[in-house]
Formats: C-alpha cells, sequence, structure tokens
C-alpha cells in the first residue's frame, strides 16, 4: 500500500516509487495539487503530447495490478485510459476533488474495472445514465457514493434490481427525490444495509412508509 494523500508529493516521485513496486495493489492520493500542477506543466511545455499523462499513470499502467486506488487532482479521461491495463481486476475506486472524468470517463470505468466492488465518487459531473450504466454493468458493486456531484439525478436511476448493493450514499445529488421515488429505490435495491441522503428537498412527513420498506 502507498498512501500519499494531501501531501505536496509530485506524479515524477510517485512514479519512481511505483516503478520499483510492481506488486503495489493500493494507492491512495487524493489531495495531491501538485499532481495537477506536474501535469499541466508538461501540457504547457509539451503541447504536442496533450494526449499523454504524466509518468505516474503510465508507469501503473505498466507495473501493476491495482486492487484499489484513490485519485483526485489531475486525475482526468487520458489518465483513465493509461491506467487501464492496471486497473482490470480493481476492486475499490475513489475519485476526489480535482479529478475530472467526465460522463464519457464515467461509462468507461465499468468496462476498464468490471470487478469493482466499491465506487466513490466526489464532485464528478454525472447524470442519469451514468449511474444506470454502472448499476446495470457492475454486478460485483456492493458500495456507492456520489457525493457534492454535478448534476442531478432522479428515479430513473434506480428503476431496476441491484441486489448486490449493501451501502448506498447520495449527497447533494438527488434534490427532487420524493417518498414515492425512495420506496422505489427500497424495492429495486432490496439488501441495502446503509442508506445515506442529504440534499433531499423533497421529502416530508410520509418517510415513515418508505423506512418500513427499507428494513
Amino acid at each position: 500500500m502507498l498512501d500519499v494523500s494531501d501531501t505536496k508529493v509530485s506524479c515524477h516521485a510517485v512514479g519512481h516509487v511505483v516503478r520499483r513496486s510492481p506488486h503495489l495493489k493500493c494507492l491512495i492520493a487524493r489531495g495531491c495539487r501538485h499532481l495537477l500542477q506536474e501535469e499541466n506543466n508538461i501540457l504547457e511545455n509539451f503541447p504536442t503530447l496533450s494526449y499523454n499523462c504524466p509518468v505516474l499513470y503510465y508507469e501503473l499502467g505498466k507495473s501493476c495490478n491495482l486492487e484499489e486506488i484513490s485519485l483526485g487532482w489531475g486525475f482526468s479521461f487520458f489518465s483513465l485510459e493509461t491506467l487501464r491495463p492496471a486497473i482490470k481486476m480493481l476492486k475499490t475506486f475513489i475519485v476526489g476533488l480535482g479529478g475530472s472524468l467526465g460522463e464519457d470517463g464515467l461509462k468507461l470505468v465499468p468496462t476498464f474495472c468490471p470487478w469493482l466492488e466499491t465506487l466513490i465518487l466526489y464532485f464528478q459531473v454525472i447524470s442519469d445514465s451514468v449511474v444506470r450504466n454502472i448499476l446495470e454493468t457492475l454486478k460485483n458493486l456492493q458500495v456507492l457514493a456520489l457525493c457534492y456531484c454535478f448534476g442531478e439525478i432522479s428515479s430513473l436511476s434506480f428503476q431496476f434490481s441491484a441486489p448486490c448493493l449493501r451501502k448506498l450514499k447520495l449527497e447533494r445529488v438527488t434534490a427532487q427525490m420524493t417518498n414515492d421515488d425512495l420506496l422505489t429505490l427500497a424495492q429495486n435495491c432490496m439488501n441495502i444495509t446503509e442508506l445515506s441522503l442529504l440534499g433531499c428537498r423533497c421529502l416530508n412527513s410520509g418517510l415513515h412508509y418508505s423506512q418500513e420498506h427499507l428494513v
């Protein structure tokens, strides 16, 4: 396990460690603003290499077979493409502040990481089509957290069975969720043991009816 979260480490430095650690299974690198700064410097100095990524993602893709990764600043759609060989057996994927996969990148996650059990997204661009694709395709997904993301999702995201899902966190992404929507979610995700909702302005005093169906 390599944890460099909330440090000033550079992509080059972490890439050097990764190169010497081919058996690395877990990388935690959220909150590292210098990763983004270095990527921007590379693109400014070598504009013809704009489709490439810093050495960190190149080394991970070349050397490792990860089970868990947590990234933020500097992580993009292009980074995901470069990481593909390293994340084919990934079980836990966390993208935090400063990462920007976009809808196209998020739609590729189930293809690149078919064995995911935990997916946690902060400040990403989401939609019903993104969430439906994730839930329909990732058959082993047990934990899903969507927190402070851009865009909102509706009950359309949960209008099908997701029996493996155990923990669901929706923070500031379902402002229009109603009691009926919550009941639909409960009926289709019957094995949820932990549900966290924040910013659901349309839920009202009739919520106890839906809560009974969540037990």
